[in-house]
């Protein structure tokens, strides 16, 4: 009967610990940021745990914001985006770290991922059905003839 109710109550213990950690940051921590000069629109966004995009991330940094703390973030809210290149060309100008930079790109990977599926595009025929670049030559349009 005691090993049970050891049992029940370090599992909910332990159940406790890893849905708290699921908060990217703590009261505390937010209002370090807003202290820090982190911008209260962006501390806002960190508290709903909304996704951040690259102008943000250059904002923490600027701020201070230790890179474990950002990389926190995007790893418990992920991105609702693809980054491109140029945004890695700027994140890395802004002086994002190394930590920071790795995360939004597996981050972005993982959405892409949730969007791209085999039966998107698939081979039909003469061309590939689904994709944006195949063109069957079959079209309307609108010409302009000069008599």
């Amino acid at each position: 009967m005691a090993l049970s109710r050891f049992l029940t109550i370090t599992s909910v213990c332990l159940a406790c610990i890893v849905l708290t950690s699921c908060a990217t940051f703590t009261r505390t921590e937010l209002q370090t940021l807003g202290q820090r000069g982190v911008p209260a629109q962006l501390v806002a966004r960190l508290d709903e745990r909304r996704p951040l995009t690259p102008p943000e991330l250059v904002d923490l940094t600027r701020g201070g914001v230790p890179d474990r703390y950002i990389a926190r973030h995007l790893e418990g809210r992920g991105v609702d985006y693809v980054v491109t290149r140029p945004d890695i060309v700027r994140l890395r100008k802004a002086g994002v770290r190394a930590l920071v930079v790795d995360t939004l790109l597996r981050e972005s990977d993982r959405f892409a991922a949730g969007y791209a599926t085999r039966e998107s595009v698939y081979y039909h025929g003469n061309g590939y059905e689904g994709d944006p670049w195949y063109d069957s030559g079959w079209g309307l349009g609108v010409g302009v003839a000069s008599f």
